[in-house]
């Protein structure tokens, strides 16, 4: 994912809506935010913990797509779409 960062002119990091397998400890879906960096390792830090929820409603989306742009926002980030083929 970082190796994209430096192609699409990323310098901020990316937000990633996260639903993982339930079970585990921690098993609620999460947005994270992956920090652009230069080394092997992803760092990332949880900015939002959601209940469990349908990941593939559109509603979901939209919800965590807002709660991403609020806080890059809150950030002073620039927001960037990038197209995915």
């Amino acid at each position: 994912m970082e190796m994209g960062f430096s192609e699409n002119q990323i310098s901020n990091g990316v937000y990633v809506y996260v639903d993982r397998v339930k079970n585990r400890k921690t098993s609620h879906p999460c947005l994270y935010k992956v920090k652009a960096d230069n080394t092997d390792l992803i760092v990332s830090e949880i900015i939002k913990t959601y209940p469990e929820q349908n990941s593939s409603s559109a509603d979901v989306f939209v919800s965590a797509l807002k709660d991403a742009i609020a806080f890059s926002r809150k950030a002073n980030e620039q927001i960037k779409v990038l197209r995915v083929l």
